[in-house]
């Protein structure tokens, strides 16, 4: 009786210890979508910012270029040389970034001691292109 108890307690571990293995290989692949969350965070990005972008282009002033968001987040509305539409951010090295950005698809991001900013370039209804920046607060671990 104690054998079989032994060979149902090790069996059960090697058995735990394989599907650990396997999911180690298998699971953090599935999960590390890294172009699937690049894009997340641009649609989320473009969604928020259409509104400014159609007020800027209809009356040369957004409602602020900024929009503030419930968790502390800004979005700011840059033209592709980082000169900021309406609002002035105060953040170095925006400009930068701006250029990296033109003409891009894609997400680039900075990271500052206390935020991180990311941009991502888009057209407004006009067809002239824009850059927008996602200024977010880092907690503290």
């Amino acid at each position: 009786m104690k054998s079989m108890t032994l060979k149902m307690f090790l069996s059960y571990w090697v058995i735990m210890i394989g599907v650990n293995i396997a999911s180690d290989f298998v699971a953090p692949e599935q999960m590390r979508r890294y172009s699937l969350i690049r894009e997340a965070i641009r649609s989320a990005m473009l969604i928020l910012a259409q509104q400014e972008l159609d007020a800027y282009e209809a009356h040369g002033r957004g409602d602020g270029t900024q929009y503030a968001l419930a968790s502390g987040d800004a979005l700011y509305i840059a033209n592709t040389n980082g000169r900021m539409l309406c609002t002035d951010t105060g953040l170095p090295g925006l400009d930068s970034l701006a250029a990296r950005m033109r003409g891009s698809k894609s997400v680039m991001g900075h990271r500052f001691d206390s935020f991180q900013v990311v941009a991502t370039a888009t057209k407004g209804r006009s067809g002239r292109e824009y850059v927008l920046f996602l200024k977010s607060p880092i907690s503290p671990r």
